[in-house]
């Protein structure tokens, strides 16, 4: 317990310390639906804040490049 407690005060410390430097938005990362991490889920919405969704995209005219990603998503089962 005292490790979780520790973890989220650092987090805490970290919001504070960018505010004070003038961010306005922190990226807690992905949000996932796998039922083992909902505690992670938790403890990312016990800061408040919002989910939002953003999604980037790279694109290249490089055919190669396109054909890596294909053996890639291949390799890894089609995701």
């Amino acid at each position: 317990n005292a490790i979780g407690r520790a973890h989220r005060l650092l987090h805490y410390e970290d919001m504070l310390y960018f505010k004070k430097l003038g961010f306005n938005l922190l990226d807690l990362g992905g949000y996932s639906s796998d039922p083992e991490l909902t505690s992670i889920n938790s403890f990312k919405k016990g800061f408040g804040g919002e989910l939002v969704n953003r999604y980037f995209v790279t694109t290249t005219t490089k055919w190669w490049v396109s054909v890596l990603f294909m053996i890639r998503n291949i390799i890894r089962g089609g995701k």
